[in-house]
């Protein structure tokens, strides 16, 4: 099985760190559930063939033996490491990571935080991979206790029935927490992705894959005796085909777990039947391989500490390059075998721990409570760090909001209704619109303060994450076609005919997965409706994005020690190609079809003598690395409005 693991975890490091070909290389997690399926039931089954009940005691000192120290150890790693590169205000959210992952609910709290649209993106965590540990921990806490349930091992009166009898009870756990899957991949798929229930189906795999009377047993017997051999041999090949395929056709558009997980998951099982049925030969000859035992060996220690090692270097140096990444990798795995040598096996084969079963549950404890303690330090260190030490000024930046938002007029992915909100007086004689996603939502402290000046009414239709291009798209974050937007943007376009307003102000991002012929045909159908339902249309060009986040670029070079500061200025320069954005040139082009469409260019007040600087003037202008504080946003005001009133003059 080490091959196996082997295959697995050069998936997942091979996805973290961006090789080509592997962006469905996260599918080496849904390997792992499967084999851990496939191993526990069937170490737990042979138990209760042989003693009729399970040793719970003894299966969670192993287990605890198996994973606790080398995780503990990565988690204060981790701590003290990100302690000295993470700005406190930054390290306020990671311990809290920290504390989930020490009481084994990482999960939990990713599945969370995918949700909430303000929330620090998870991917910059250096403890995000911990989300499976936590699948795995609470599967092995369940499982023992569902088998003895179904072997009667819990009332010595009831006769215990053969394996075979349990695989009804096995099959509709699966068909349950499938279907689960499948209907949460569709509305919520963060909970599917991360939740324990709607992943219970791939460990369930990994049991039928073992158990007697099942269609994997079945697997590779044909009518034919003489042609079984071939069959199986042929059997675990196509087992692992399904698993490359999804690896390397598989991607961040894919809905996932869902159906696709069927794929990876199946041929796991098929291939570890195969495997069962034909030791040392076809697949599992090759699975037996020497460098793929030794990697499949290290699977464990290597996975986690490859993704806090690429995440705290990315945050020391900025962006990676692929070979940087690929020596990143190989640095964790060295880090992996020492792990592994020093601490992972020396802790799971100590006779005093292994001969008393008690001691290692103790110790286990004693480790959860240690986790737990680092994690609250932590909290309490990173507290008391934001507020001095010049921290304490930053915070309040990531929340430098337009009121809009506290109004609840931006309900994210959750609802396709506009929520309209309206400032000024319901008897103004001119009535003004933004709309688009959370990039016009930024410009609404500037609009509203030229509503004012100007007598306008002012009515705010915008959905965060949601552009006004009428084309359907994956959106990443919520893992699957964001329908809701589509539907938002007809309401809200409807709504706008109905206001016939003199004039719409346009905005959106430019970081959509559109094709250009998507970007410019979605765009042509909103330019359409809203040159018929408004006497003017300005499109607002995109906010420049930063290469960094603005709000840690400042806290992290008043906190760091100067053997880690990689640059003095939070700054960055427009390239020529930023600057040639194809995008706002498209805008352009579609705008001129259209006698009342044109467009604004903020960049030069953005972004002065083609330099984008976080300060400006003693005013903090970015609160992440592409929305423009609420603050910065009021000092535009002026610019904003020439612009508009130049382009207003040169329309009919």
């Amino acid at each position: 099985m080490e091959g196996l693991r082997a295959i697995a975890i050069l998936l997942v490091v091979a996805y973290h760190v961006g090789v080509p070909g592997f962006a469905g290389g996260y599918v080496g997690v849904d390997v792992f559930f499967v084999l851990s399926g496939y191993l526990i039931t069937g170490l737990l089954v042979r138990e209760v063939q042989r003693t009729g009940t399970i040793n719970l005691i003894e299966f969670y000192a192993r287990r605890t033996r198996r994973l606790l120290p080398a995780l503990v150890l990565v988690l204060i790693a981790t701590t003290l490491a990100g302690a000295i590169v993470y700005a406190p205000i930054e390290q306020e959210g990671l311990a809290n990571t920290a504390f989930s992952t020490a009481t084994y609910l990482s999960n939990v709290y990713f599945a969370r935080a995918a949700t909430d649209y303000l929330a620090a993106r998870a991917t910059a965590n250096p403890l995000l991979h911990t989300w499976s540990l936590s699948v795995e921990e609470q599967f092995y806490l369940v499982w023992p206790l569902l088998l003895m349930a179904l072997a009667g091992s819990f009332s010595r009166r009831r006769p215990r029935p053969a394996a075979r009898n349990w695989v009804p009870w096995m099959v509709a756990i699966v068909f349950g927490s499938f279907a689960l899957s499948v209907y949460l991949t569709r509305t919520q798929q963060p909970w599917a992705f991360f939740l324990s229930p709607p992943r219970a189906w791939e460990f369930g795999v990994g049991a039928l894959a073992v158990l007697p009377g099942t269609l994997w047993s079945r697997l590779g017997l044909p009518a034919r005796p003489s042609a079984a051999g071939f069959w199986r041999l042929l059997s675990g090949w196509i087992g692992l085909a399904a698993i490359l395929v999804a690896a390397t056709t598989f991607n961040s558009t894919t809905p996932f777990p869902g159906i696709a997980a069927l794929l990876p998951a199946a041929g796991t099982a098929i291939l570890l039947r195969a495997a069962s049925r034909a030791p040392g030969r076809g697949v599992a000859g090759a699975l037996a391989w020497s460098p793929f035992q030794q990697i499949g060996l290290l699977s464990y220690s290597w996975y986690l500490w490859h993704w806090p090692v690429l995440v705290l270097a990315e945050a020391v140096s900025g962006s990676l390059t692929l070979p940087q990444r690929l020596i990143l990798a190989a640095v964790s795995l060295a880090i992996a075998a020492a792990s592994f040598r020093f601490v992972e096996r020396p802790i799971r084969h100590s006779p005093p721990l292994v001969a008393r079963p008690y001691a290692s549950l103790a110790a286990a404890v004693a480790l959860t409570i240690f986790g737990v303690s680092v994690s609250v330090a932590w909290m309490t260190m990173s507290a008391r760090w934001t507020a001095s030490f010049n921290q304490a000024r930053y915070k309040p930046i990531r929340l430098d909001l337009p009121v809009i938002y506290r109004m609840g007029c931006d309900e994210y992915f959750h609802s396709a209704a506009p929520k309209e909100c309206v400032f000024g007086s319901e008897t103004a004689k001119e009535t003004v619109v933004l709309f688009g996603d959370s990039h016009a939502g930024q410009w609404f402290p500037a609009v509203n303060r030229m509503a004012e000046a100007r007598g306008w009414r002012l009515v705010v239709l915008t959905k965060s994450a949601c552009p006004a291009v009428d084309e359907p798209f994956f959106f990443v974050d919520i893992g699957r076609i964001y329908t809701e937007c589509q539907a938002w943007l007809k309401n809200s376009l409807a709504r706008i005919r109905e206001i016939r307003p003199e004039l719409v102000l346009v905005a959106h991002s430019s970081e959509y997965p559109f094709t250009p012929d998507a970007w410019q045909t979605g765009t042509k159908k909103v330019m359409a409706s809203l040159s018929q339902s408004s006497r003017h249309v300005l499109i607002i060009r995109d906010t420049p994005q930063l290469r960094f986040d603005a709000l840690s670029c400042l806290a992290r070079l008043d906190w760091r020690p100067a053997f880690l500061q990689n640059t003095g200025t939070c700054r960055m320069a427009l390239t020529p190609a930023a600057q040639l954005d194809a995008l706002y040139s498209m805008q352009a082009r579609t705008a001129r079809s259209y006698d009342n469409v044109v467009t604004v260019d903020m960049t030069s007040y953005i972004c002065p003598n083609s330099t984008c600087s976080v300060i400006q003037d003693g005013i903090v202008t970015y609160r992440d690395s592409h929305h423009i504080t609420r603050e910065f946003a009021e000092a535009l005001t002026g610019g904003l409005q020439r612009q508009v009133e130049l382009k207003l003059q040169q329309m009919p």
